[in-house]
């Protein structure tokens, strides 16, 4: 039998009514049993109509309107996208927003590009990037200084009020410190504090960094304008940067600020899956490591005090009300501090573990 019209539903239902028996329904309406069966069913368990533009509903659902405005309208990452919506309640996967994501988010189209070969231990690239930050609750702009090992992708950063030579000399003598090594090579951007191109074949090295470099045992590398893709190790992670870690948060001052990088490269960038070497670059760095230069320390310079501290638990050392970072391995440790001219250094069990530029001012007089 085909579809029932109303009159056929109306019966049944009466007969049913009557007889209580799909048997008797049968004899008093001369419809099938399966006829009578599927109604008495569509009546007991009504399926509501779904029309075909429906959509099953999402955990995202109630936060796609503030999920859009922090990707269209802060450029913000999915990995920080999910720390907002976290704190507004959601409890859905970042898989699901990941994909959502990819699907409103303005396309940009990309360039294909030759894959550059970086054997360990040869080259790390250094660069500047400017970027809104906000500390004390007012918007300036800092310099962020990035060196980039190119086979590990290790990354080390700095940010600074300004891009001079000093702050640049700075970032190599912090990043070698920590890493403990040197690579080969670093290659440059233009950069006056660093060296130009002049001329064809011809390259100007500034005259300080370049005694800085003979002293580290790197050679310069400045490449040739227009060479973007070149560079692009060093270059895309400000991005990364700037959407991971810097949007949304505040500081209190320049040393919170690189106090709170540091902590974030330790626990987040350097341990991640890089997302084309599908490995985590602290597990390159381990393979990369023996292929580096380890790092001479120059003994030469003795004019130094030296002062005892404990490392606390924020990892740091407090020299003159400033705060100095450590590996954070190093907590509760005592640490022998000698305080130079115009840095210091922190040494434990005899070794040395990091080197910092004073915080703003010079050498002053320290009690242990």
């Amino acid at each position: 039998m085909g579809r029932l019209s109303n009159e056929q539903k109306e019966s049944i239902h009466k007969a049913f009514k009557e007889t209580g028996t799909i048997r008797g329904t049968k004899r008093i309406t001369g419809i099938s049993r399966k006829s009578i069966r599927r109604e008495l069913d569509r009546m007991t368990n009504p399926i509501p109509k779904v029309s075909k533009g429906t959509v099953r509903k999402s955990k995202l659902d109630p936060y796609k309107a503030k999920i859009a405005y922090l990707v269209k309208e802060k450029d913000l990452s999915a990995v920080r996208v999910l720390e907002e919506i976290n704190e507004l309640g959601y409890d859905g996967g970042y898989s699901i927003l990941k994909n959502y994501i990819r699907v409103i988010r303005p396309k940009t189209k990309k360039r294909p590009r030759p894959p550059i070969d970086h054997p360990p231990g040869h080259e790390a690239q250094m660069d500047w990037s400017p970027h809104k930050v906000i500390i004390r609750g007012k918007e300036q702009v800092v310099h962020t200084g990035s060196i980039v090992l190119c086979y590990s992708r290790w990354l080390f950063m700095r940010h600074f009020i300004d891009e001079k030579l000093e702050s640049v000399i700075s970032l190599h003598e912090q990043g070698f410190q920590e890493l403990g090594a040197v690579p080969e090579i670093i290659t440059y951007d233009n950069m006056t504090t660093v060296g130009r191109h002049v001329g064809p074949g011809k390259v100007w090295i500034n005259p300080r960094f370049d005694r800085f470099a003979k002293e580290y045992g790197f050679k310069i590398v400045i490449l040739q304008p227009g060479k973007k893709e070149r560079h692009g190790k060093v270059e895309r992670p400000f991005h990364y940067i700037e959407n991971n870690f810097l949007a949304g948060r505040e500081f209190d001052d320049m040393e919170d600020l690189n106090n709170r990088a540091d902590q974030w490269r330790w626990n987040k960038a350097n341990i991640r899956i890089h997302g084309t070497l599908k490995q985590k670059p602290v597990d390159r760095l381990v393979r990369e490591m023996p292929y580096l230069k380890r790092l001479i320390i120059n003994t030469a310079d003795v004019n130094y005090s030296e002062v005892e501290r404990k490392i606390n638990i924020d990892f740091c050392v407090v020299i003159n009300n400033k705060r100095y970072s450590v590996n954070p391995d190093l907590i509760g440790k005592k640490a022998k501090v000698r305080l130079y001219q115009d840095h210091l250094e922190i040494w434990v069990d005899n070794e040395l573990h990091c080197k910092h530029m004073y915080c703003g001012e010079k050498k002053k007089e320290c009690s242990a």
